[in-house]
């Protein structure tokens, strides 16, 4: 590939990469991101912006057993996380391989530890092979902190449970299905969904309370302890309902008038490095923008689908990432980044925007668990059983589940040896 084209690729990951960031961000995030760049590039003149953003709501975290508690500030930073990771590379990691590596640290949520973008997405992003990413998400997987790299919490937790040596189908059930449930103590939800007694909920209760909802939180990145900023209304006036957006840059981000590029007395030098600084800030601009008509597009199809809830108490509708995602035409893993840690005021209390994401039968304790709790623990079993001489490839693995009566495909086997930090078959045979 000729290098300047190359090169074109390398700026269109980072910028791809730095617009998936800004679109993660809460918007007390946002502002202190924006005053960075101000310092570092004097066209930024933020001090023309009037109104200040939604006043802070004191608010307390629910640790691990779901009691509220502030969270301890975090005394280790993003360029920790990544080093602490990278040590953990094997040697004979090629070059290639831990740029690679390093870009899917950067790919990380802040404070939560997980990658919401599929292996596809990420090799796309990158212009790298799919099987160099698929390699180092199975290394990311079987890195401490245990959990990092999953797509999910629950995925998350899952990871954690194999780390400790936990394969019990159950446990993974609850963790994939009903996590909600053990939140907000639904226990019998889940007597009825998996036919234990309250004993041996509490039991699995206990056993998830030793796991860890946020794997990468020492780190940094997560949200403020103790306070939230909503990054959206939903209100009612004159009994119609609307969403509103609630940051400071409804009009954009205003540029300094004292750095003039026409100016005359300007040196060459110093109008490429301004010229440098406006394309900068343009794009910086152009994400800002577009995060807030994401938000925006997404605030308002939750509004639509879930008002009788918020008009009238009723429960909530189904609704899913998935969902959101194919009405917008955009990803899922876009979807993600919009909703985490983002919260949105309503005329009664301020809910966590993920909180009107459910699955049918999410909330009502009659749907039974899905096949993926089945499918992973079967598969780990069939994984440490195998001749490792030869190895089974992805097909073999999910003509083996098939005939246990599990009906699953190829796709779904290499989604979950990956999420058990298991590599390919070639990578395994001895």
């Amino acid at each position: 590939m000729p290098t300047q084209e190359l090169q074109q690729r390398q700026i269109l990951s980072q910028q791809q990469l730095q617009a998936l960031n800004i679109l993660s961000l809460d918007g007390a995030a946002l502002d202190e991101m924006l005053k960075k760049e101000e310092i570092d590039n004097p066209l930024f003149d933020l001090d023309k912006i009037h109104g200040t953003v939604e006043r802070p709501i004191s608010v307390q975290t629910p640790d691990k057993e779901g009691n509220l508690s502030e969270r301890a500030a975090p005394d280790k930073t993003a360029q920790d996380l990544y080093l602490f990771l990278e040590s953990q590379l094997p040697d004979n990691a090629t070059k290639a391989e831990r740029g690679v590596f390093r870009h899917m640290v950067e790919f990380l949520e802040p404070g939560t530890g997980l990658l919401p973008e599929t292996v596809e997405e990420v090799a796309e992003i990158l212009a790298a092979p799919l099987y160099v990413v698929e390699r180092c998400l199975s290394w990311l997987h079987q890195m401490e902190p245990a959990g990092v790299g999953a797509a999910t919490t629950s995925e998350s937790l899952v990871l954690q449970a194999f780390h400790k040596g936990v394969t019990d189908q159950t446990l993974l059930g609850i963790l994939f299905d009903h996590l909600e449930d053990v939140a907000a103590k639904r226990y019998r939800t889940i007597m009825r969904a998996y036919g234990l007694t309250m004993e041996e909920v509490q039991h699995y209760v206990s056993l998830i309370r030793t796991l860890e909802p946020y794997p990468t939180a020492a780190f940094g990145g997560g949200e403020s302890a103790g306070f939230i900023v909503p990054d959206l209304e939903f209100y009612c006036k004159d009994g119609q309902w609307g969403v509103r957006v609630q940051d400071r840059w409804s009009s954009g981000v205003p540029y300094s008038s004292y750095y003039d590029l026409s100016g005359t007395d300007a040196t060459p030098e110093l109008r490429t490095y301004l010229q440098e600084q406006h394309r900068h800030a343009d794009y910086i601009v152009q994400c800002v923008e577009k995060r807030r008509s994401t938000l925006q597009q997404l605030g308002q199809l939750i509004l639509n689908t879930q008002l009788a809830f918020l008009a009238e108490g009723q429960p909530l509708h189904t609704l899913t990432a998935d969902m959101l995602a194919e009405q917008m035409g955009v990803n899922p893993s876009t979807v993600s980044r919009a909703i985490k840690g983002k919260y949105v005021k309503t005329p009664t209390k301020v809910y966590p925007l993920s909180y009107f994401l459910t699955r049918a039968g999410n909330r009502s304790g009659d749907a039974a668990p899905d096949s993926r709790s089945e499918v992973l623990a079967a598969l780990h079993k069939l994984l440490q059983e195998e001749d490792p001489v030869h190895p089974l490839s992805d097909a073999q693995l999910a003509d083996q589940l098939t005939a246990q009566g599990i009906t699953t495909t190829r796709r779904t086997v290499a989604k979950y040896r990956l999420l058990l930090g298991i590599p390919g078959a070639f990578e395994r045979k001895q």
